[in-house]
């Protein structure tokens, strides 16, 4: 016979709570393990590269965690923001730069078209690339 949910025991939760196993400190230090954010730059400057060739991007900035290091963690993804792609081209962009690394997201920002203040974000903490 099946148990109700004020049957069950804590070990039987447990595998109807999977994010309960996630560590709750996973942020990662950039000298534990450097090859994790060493390795979004990398893949950052592969895109930067891509973008201009590609899609005539006139300037690329890396922003977030994987600019500045910090709450870099195992989850983070990769903020680029770029200028002057023609906007018919933005998706293909965005496309092109995501299918360069399965183990990193690319988040890909219009500067000309975003929020001021993301957009002060990424001018103040951004680094080009």
């Amino acid at each position: 016979m099946a148990k109700t949910a004020l049957q069950m025991t804590r070990e039987e939760w447990k595998k109807y709570r999977p994010h309960a196993r996630i560590k709750k400190t996973s942020l990662i230090s950039s000298s534990s393990t450097p090859h994790s954010r060493d390795e979004a730059l990398k893949v950052a400057k592969q895109a930067a590269e891509l973008l201009r060739q590609r899609f005539k991007a006139k300037k690329v900035v890396v922003f977030g965690s994987t600019a500045t290091s910090i709450g870099f963690s195992e989850f983070s993804d990769i903020d680029l923001a770029a200028w002057g792609i023609p906007v018919d081209q933005y998706y293909r962009a965005v496309a092109a730069v995501n299918g360069l690394c399965s183990r990193f997201k690319v988040d890909l920002i219009d500067p000309e078209s975003c929020l001021e203040s993301l957009k002060k974000t990424i001018l103040e903490q951004g680094v080009v690339i």
